[in-house]
């Protein structure tokens, strides 16, 4: 989503730059943070060092979580002297990049934009709480660190990111939350204490995803042309906060007049996809090659336990292809329940295999929901609508 607004910024005029740790385009203009020489390089190998020690000491974490992530990134305050001369400066996904020390310096000249792709700026180092609450409060016994302690490590970056917060002069500090979920989720953190938090949902190229399919969607995954196919995606296939395992007991259950098939895009692939007549594809950075999986599926499955505003069920509705989703989060704001797709329970498989059977069942509906879903992306969800969101924005901090 982040180079996606980029480069619709540039394109309407903006005088935009995009600093990245990792590049994932070819675009010469992204900007890849190089280690300084020198002093600099010495002290980002001592603080690289010294996460990988606070990283290493979490050993009885349980698995199928997101990272853990600290304050502290190995670039401390060196990434300063790339980020001169801007009148705002707009953070994303940064855990691991920019440390919490180099965020309040630059707020101390230059106004910040945070957008929220997830809860780790204002949680003791999750990404998801897993419905836990605790950054409500404090943080500490932390679920996801597998600690009964109420003065664990979560509880020390939980205090450290709300000094820093606090440390910020006001006007200086702003958030930016893609769904009404996540912005009442800041909104109920001390760590926030009374910033500003704006809802701007998330933009996609409506001309890459769109609506019109073609035999080379499904001949691309060597899915045959009468299947019914179900898709689910995501980065790691192993998520538990994503609902895997959940989709599969739902599979498991369907009842359908012809061969169903799931269509899995994503890293780390689980043993029950031998169970099942499946087709695994690696994920990639490549929206050509999403948005033909969303159009070779006849339904696209996110059983989440939480999210955002995944921009898995906004592609699926902009390529005409209707989501059965969990009841959750931003979820609840995509889908429009009985018109764009079905939302059931996160914890109810037999619900999810009951919806999924009656979507795949009724070919009228499916077309009825994926013309509708085509509608509501255009209304909602277009990339220049979202860049002229973040562009007034910007504006107005000047």
């Amino acid at each position: 989503m982040t180079y996606r607004l980029y480069r619709a910024l540039r394109d309407d005029g903006a005088d935009a730059e995009l600093h990245v740790r990792d590049r994932h385009s070819t675009d010469p203009s992204v900007r890849v943070y190089r280690t300084p020489a020198g002093l600099g390089g010495w002290r980002e190998r001592r603080r690289s060092v010294r996460i990988a020690e606070l990283d290493g000491a979490i050993t009885h974490r349980p698995r199928g979580y997101e990272p853990f992530s600290f304050p502290q990134a190995a670039s401390g305050r060196n990434l300063l002297r790339a980020l001169n001369g801007y009148d705002v400066v707009n953070l994303h996904w940064v855990a691991g990049f920019a440390d919490f020390d180099a965020i309040r310096a630059v707020a101390a000249s230059v106004p910040v934009v945070w957008t929220l792709h997830d809860m780790n700026p204002f949680t003791g180092g999750c990404h998801y709480d897993d419905r836990c609450g605790r950054y409500r409060i404090g943080c500490g016994a932390c679920p996801q660190l597998g600690s009964e302690s109420t003065s664990d490590l979560s509880s020390d970056i939980w205090m450290t990111k709300r000094g820093t917060f606090a440390a910020i002069p006001p006007g200086r500090l702003t958030f930016i939350a893609p769904s009404r979920w996540m912005a009442a989720a800041a909104e109920e953190s001390p760590t926030i204490a009374g910033r500003p938090v704006r809802v701007i949902p998330n933009g996609i190229d409506l001309d890459c995803f769109h609506d019109r399919r073609s035999a080379a969607d499904r001949a691309r995954f060597g899915i045959a042309a009468d299947a019914h196919v179900v898709l689910f995606m995501s980065q790691y296939l192993s998520n538990r906060r994503k609902g895997l395992d959940r989709l599969l007991a739902a599979m498991g259950r369907l009842t359908a007049n012809r061969e169903t098939v799931l269509l899995a895009l994503g890293h780390e692939p689980p043993a029950g996809l031998a169970d099942l007549r499946a087709v695994h594809v690696p994920f990639e950075h490549d929206d050509a090659l999403v948005a033909s999986a969303c159009r070779a599926a006849d339904v696209v499955a996110i059983p989440s336990v939480q999210d955002n505003l995944p921009n898995t069920a906004i592609e699926a509705l902009a390529c005409g292809t209707p989501v059965v989703a969990s009841a959750v989060g931003g979820l609840r704001e995509i889908i429009d329940d009985g018109t764009t797709g079905l939302l059931v329970s996160a914890e109810d498989a037999g619900a999810f295999a009951a919806a999924l059977s009656r979507l795949l069942g009724n070919d009228a509906l499916r077309a009825a929901m994926g013309r509708a879903g085509r509608l509501a992306a255009e209304q909602r969800y277009g990339l220049a609508r979202c860049a002229d969101a973040y562009r007034t924005l910007f504006a107005g901090l000047r």
